[in-house]
């Protein structure tokens, strides 16, 4: 009779333990909730808001106005100019300091954008625009969202390399680079000229490369940013080349015939 009856009457331990189920569910509910509230909105992301972030770097930078650079870059921020040097946020600041440079005018243009979680990556060309002419780089940001803005990682330039136009040379002149040339690591370098052009191989069987001029004595290989520049002695005579590597090396060749 009493095991029909419990059965059949409801339980104040059921009923317990579906109160602090319920209460349970409902405080997980409102933690969850709040979470969601408190988490930050990542901000907007489009060409244009980056567009706007290079050209504040970049004006901020032209000023020398550190206060304005340093709001921009996070402090684990790594500057990378295009000679390689790599700066850190702490070591911007002297660095913006010094770099003041008024008057310039600059366009950000071909502009590519990803946004990866809480990171975008951005990659675009900056033309600079100066009484003496233009230069143009690509550069490669990565920005982090944090409290509600993107704020600068990394910054990565990569100078573009403008190749002066060919000028016309005398034919004659060219006998005058033509020979054997050693380079430092022993290795022997022919120079001849057919056709109005000067020509290099690196041995005998190689397919000869036309070297273009871009001055007097002055050549390059198309798309190379090597640089050859003969030399001649006090008499005119050449006797050896300096090439100039896109990296930056220099290296020296003698002519031995």
């Amino acid at each position: 009779m009493m095991d029909r009856q419990s059965a059949n009457s409801p339980s104040i331990v059921r009923n317990h333990s579906l109160s602090r189920l319920a209460i349970t569910a409902i405080c997980l509910l409102g933690l969850a909730c709040t979470a969601v509230a408190a988490r930050p909105s990542s901000p907007a992301a489009s060409a244009s808001i980056f567009e706007k972030l290079v050209l504040d770097r970049i004006s901020a930078f032209g000023r020398g106005d550190v206060q304005s650079y340093m709001a921009l870059i996070g402090n684990d921020f790594v500057h990378i100019a295009d000679n390689g040097v790599r700066r850190t946020a702490l070591q911007m600041m002297p660095y913006v300091s010094a770099g003041a440079s008024p008057g310039n005018n600059y366009v950000v243009r071909d502009l590519k954008w990803h946004v990866y979680g809480n990171l975008a990556v951005v990659d675009c060309e900056v033309l600079l625009v100066e009484a003496g002419g233009q230069n143009r780089q690509r550069e490669t940001d990565i920005f982090a969202a944090r409290d509600g803005r993107w704020i600068y990682l990394l910054h990565q330039e990569t100078a573009i390399q403008e190749r002066p136009a060919a000028v016309a040379i005398d034919p004659n002149t060219l006998l005058d680079f033509v020979g054997e040339y050693r380079q430092q690591t022993g290795a022997v370098d022919i120079i001849s000229a057919r056709g109005g052009q000067l020509l290099g191989q690196e041995a005998p069987g190689d397919e000869p490369t036309p070297l273009v001029p871009i001055a007097p004595g002055v050549f390059v290989v198309a798309g190379d940013p090597a640089v050859t520049i003969f030399e001649r002695d006090p008499q005119g005579k050449v006797i050896g080349y300096l090439l100039h590597a896109g990296n930056g090396r220099l290296f020296k060749a003698k002519k031995i015939k």
